[in-house]
């Protein structure tokens, strides 16, 4: 059963200062709460580009993934390679225009490694997506309180079944 997160963060951040800080991948010690981040293999076109392969370091977990979609106009996509028992994961960023501000999304899908327990891996996705859409904001807000963080209610329910 897929199983599905998604968090979101509202914000004044211009696109193009969101973009340069996701691109950056060794940046993203300085935001994202990972304390290694590095690029493993460069990708086809330049920074953050399909075919990336990178490596982040947290709690003593490496993860890598591999760059599906740059983050162009709208999205980046990534699968996980390793780091965490999950298949299939996909996660994205989408950052859409809305009314003269920005809605950053942060969602990923992935299949667990046992039958209905893609609950426990969703909870603990969540906090870390929390972390990233606040560091991803925070030089540049005023202020990020807990209560602009928010589950999209379509994925509220984790472990929902694909539609």
């Amino acid at each position: 059963m897929t199983t599905r997160v998604s968090r979101e963060i509202w914000t004044d951040v211009p696109r193009d200062a969101l973009q340069s800080r996701l691109l950056d991948t060794s940046g993203w010690t300085t935001w994202a709460g990972v304390t290694e981040a590095r690029i493993i293999q460069p990708g086809r076109h330049g920074p953050s580009s399909p075919g990336e392969i990178r490596q982040f370091l947290r709690g003593g977990v490496l993860g890598t993934e591999e760059v599906l979609v740059p983050i162009g106009d709208e999205v980046l996509r990534y699968r996980l390679i390793s780091g965490l028992p999950l298949r299939d994961y996909v996660g994205q960023v989408r950052i859409v225009e809305d009314v003269g501000r920005r809605r950053v999304v942060w969602s990923s899908e992935f299949e667990p490694p046992v039958p209905l327990t893609g609950w426990v891996f969703a909870l603990g996705l969540r906090g870390f997506f929390d972390t990233l859409l606040a560091g991803l904001v925070r030089d540049h807000a005023a202020e990020v309180s807990p209560s602009t963080l928010s589950a999209r209610p379509e994925s509220a329910v984790a472990g929902s079944a694909r539609g």
